[in-house]
């Protein structure tokens, strides 16, 4: 398992990179997959250390999974 401060000096590093990102960045780099796979890293660094709850994690907001609860279960119902 990881300590606190190595996920706080990943997350650090990471957010540091989407934050300059954001502000400087090109329209291609911050509408890129790469960068929204970045931005959600860092979200879950956020989520592991505490900063953002639990329930506000699972919300729209963020990860949306009673939007993909109910597409499961329609997925099962088609195929099932």
């Amino acid at each position: 398992m990881r300590s606190t401060v190595e996920i706080e000096k990943l997350r650090d590093l990471l957010g540091g990179i989407v934050d300059t990102l954001t502000e400087y960045g090109t329209e291609e780099e911050v509408g890129s997959f790469a960068f929204a796979y970045l931005c959600n890293v860092v979200d879950a660094l956020n989520w592991v250390l505490g900063e953002i709850t639990t329930e506000n994690f699972l919300s729209n907001s963020y990860l949306d999974v009673d939007t993909w609860l109910k597409r499961k279960v329609e997925l099962k119902e088609d195929f099932l």
